[in-house]
């Protein structure tokens, strides 16, 4: 499909309320490992294709 490319996420900053729901969310429903959390609220993903 022309104009249509490949990107590659490297990272990604998205505010929330709820740490503990969001981790859920991004673990349980998208599939994402996670990899670890840091103070004062901040949790990183594993975001690579697998595979």
């Amino acid at each position: 499909m022309a104009g249509v490319h490949d990107i590659h996420l490297a990272q990604a900053a998205i505010m929330i309320r709820d740490q503990e729901r969001a981790k859920s969310f991004y673990r349980d429903k998208l599939g994402l490992r996670h990899l670890l959390d840091a103070p004062p609220a901040l949790s990183f993903f594993n975001a690579a294709r697998h595979g």
